[in-house]
């Protein structure tokens, strides 16, 4: 059995410019493309926690 949730397009419109919104108030390197070491680290850091939806209370980047 699967589940398959279906969104009505308003919906999924109104997120995106929710999305589009909250951008604009950020600074814009923050949304920069990571570099391959750092997106490794973080790729790593899950494969070190195997951390469980809502279970992890550890910081990113913490030993």
């Amino acid at each position: 059995m699967g589940y398959n949730a279906v969104y009505p397009t308003e919906t999924i419109e109104a997120h995106r410019a929710f999305i589009t919104r909250r951008r604009t108030l950020r600074p814009a390197e923050e949304y920069r493309t990571p570099t391959e070491t750092e997106w490794g680290d973080f790729l790593g850091h899950f494969e070190r926690r195997k951390p469980s939806v809502g279970t992890c209370a550890r910081a990113y980047g913490t030993a």
